[in-house]
Protein backbone atom coordinates (compact mmCIF):
# COMPACT_ATOMS: atom_id res chain seq x y z
CA UNK A 1 0.00 0.00 0.00
CA UNK A 2 1.37 3.48 -0.93
CA UNK A 3 1.32 5.71 2.00
CA UNK A 4 1.44 9.01 0.30
CA UNK A 5 -1.76 10.30 -1.64
CA UNK A 6 -1.67 13.21 -3.65
CA UNK A 7 -5.69 13.83 -3.96
CA UNK A 8 -5.21 14.09 -0.12
CA UNK A 9 -2.18 17.02 -0.46
CA UNK A 10 -4.16 19.00 -3.09
CA UNK A 11 -7.31 18.89 -0.68
CA UNK A 12 -5.11 20.24 2.23
CA UNK A 13 -4.81 23.40 -0.01
CA UNK A 14 -8.00 24.30 0.33
CA UNK A 15 -9.47 22.65 3.91
CA UNK A 16 -9.71 26.08 5.34
CA UNK A 17 -11.78 26.89 2.82
CA UNK A 18 -13.78 23.56 2.25
CA UNK A 19 -14.13 22.02 6.04
CA UNK A 20 -17.53 20.46 5.58
CA UNK A 21 -18.08 16.75 4.58
CA UNK A 22 -21.71 15.95 4.68
CA UNK A 23 -22.41 12.29 4.66
CA UNK A 24 -26.20 10.45 5.40
CA UNK A 25 -27.34 14.45 6.28
CA UNK A 26 -24.73 14.96 8.68
CA UNK A 27 -22.53 17.93 8.43
CA UNK A 28 -18.62 16.56 9.54
CA UNK A 29 -16.42 19.28 9.71
CA UNK A 30 -12.74 18.17 8.77
CA UNK A 31 -9.81 19.61 10.95
CA UNK A 32 -7.13 17.90 9.73
CA UNK A 33 -6.08 15.57 6.64
CA UNK A 34 -3.24 13.58 6.31
CA UNK A 35 -1.41 13.20 3.20
CA UNK A 36 0.51 10.41 4.61
CA UNK A 37 0.08 8.09 7.10
CA UNK A 38 1.79 4.33 7.83
CA UNK A 39 -0.41 1.46 8.78
CA UNK A 40 -2.78 1.72 11.17
CA UNK A 41 -1.48 0.38 15.07
CA UNK A 42 -4.66 0.78 17.65
CA UNK A 43 -5.98 -1.08 20.13
CA UNK A 44 -9.36 -0.02 18.94
CA UNK A 45 -8.56 -0.92 15.09
CA UNK A 46 -9.36 -4.63 14.43
CA UNK A 47 -10.38 -4.38 10.99
CA UNK A 48 -7.29 -5.13 8.14
CA UNK A 49 -5.09 -2.79 6.98
CA UNK A 50 -6.02 1.16 7.17
CA UNK A 51 -4.20 4.61 7.39
CA UNK A 52 -5.09 7.89 9.05
CA UNK A 53 -6.23 10.12 6.79
CA UNK A 54 -8.03 12.66 8.04
CA UNK A 55 -9.66 13.46 11.75
CA UNK A 56 -12.71 15.66 12.27
CA UNK A 57 -13.42 18.28 15.11
CA UNK A 58 -14.44 16.11 17.57
CA UNK A 59 -11.56 13.80 17.11
CA UNK A 60 -12.72 11.28 15.23
CA UNK A 61 -10.66 9.66 12.27
CA UNK A 62 -11.13 9.04 8.61
CA UNK A 63 -9.17 6.19 7.28
CA UNK A 64 -8.33 4.70 4.51
CA UNK A 65 -9.18 0.85 4.06
CA UNK A 66 -6.64 -1.49 2.47
CA UNK A 67 -9.78 -1.92 -0.65
CA UNK A 68 -9.45 2.06 -1.33
CA UNK A 69 -12.34 2.61 0.43
CA UNK A 70 -12.69 5.79 3.14
CA UNK A 71 -14.08 4.92 6.60
CA UNK A 72 -15.09 6.84 9.48
CA UNK A 73 -14.59 5.71 12.96
CA UNK A 74 -17.26 7.56 16.12
CA UNK A 75 -14.88 6.96 18.97
CA UNK A 76 -17.55 7.34 21.18
CA UNK A 77 -20.02 5.65 19.30
CA UNK A 78 -17.59 2.67 18.83
CA UNK A 79 -18.63 2.28 14.73
CA UNK A 80 -16.76 2.81 11.31
CA UNK A 81 -18.73 3.11 8.45
CA UNK A 82 -17.73 3.24 4.68
CA UNK A 83 -18.00 7.52 3.53
CA UNK A 84 -16.80 7.31 0.57
CA UNK A 85 -15.87 4.60 -1.92
CA UNK A 86 -11.97 5.92 -2.63
CA UNK A 87 -10.00 9.12 -1.29
CA UNK A 88 -10.76 10.89 -4.36
CA UNK A 89 -14.38 10.45 -3.83
CA UNK A 90 -14.23 11.34 -0.39
CA UNK A 91 -12.09 14.79 -1.05
CA UNK A 92 -14.16 15.68 -4.09
CA UNK A 93 -17.16 15.79 -1.52
CA UNK A 94 -15.51 18.22 1.12
CA UNK A 95 -17.41 21.63 0.42
CA UNK A 96 -17.53 24.90 1.83
CA UNK A 97 -19.40 26.05 5.23
CA UNK A 98 -22.48 26.97 4.12
CA UNK A 99 -24.26 27.72 7.41
CA UNK A 100 -21.18 29.34 8.91
CA UNK A 101 -20.60 26.62 11.34
CA UNK A 102 -17.24 27.06 11.27
CA UNK A 103 -16.84 30.78 11.42
CA UNK A 104 -14.54 30.55 13.89
CA UNK A 105 -11.89 28.70 11.94
CA UNK A 106 -12.34 30.93 8.36
CA UNK A 107 -8.98 31.61 6.78
CA UNK A 108 -8.00 35.53 6.88
CA UNK A 109 -6.86 35.77 3.93
CA UNK A 110 -9.59 34.26 1.84
CA UNK A 111 -9.35 31.18 -0.45
CA UNK A 112 -6.45 30.88 -2.37
CA UNK A 113 -5.92 31.40 -6.17
CA UNK A 114 -3.35 28.94 -7.05
CA UNK A 115 -4.07 25.13 -6.25
CA UNK A 116 -1.59 23.51 -8.39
Amino acid sequence: MDYANPHIERALKTLAFRPIFDHEGREIHVVCLMPWSPPLVAPWWRGKGASLIGADVDGNFFLRYCGGQVLYRHHQQNTCETVAASVRDFVSRLREDTAGTTEWWKHPDGPPTDLT
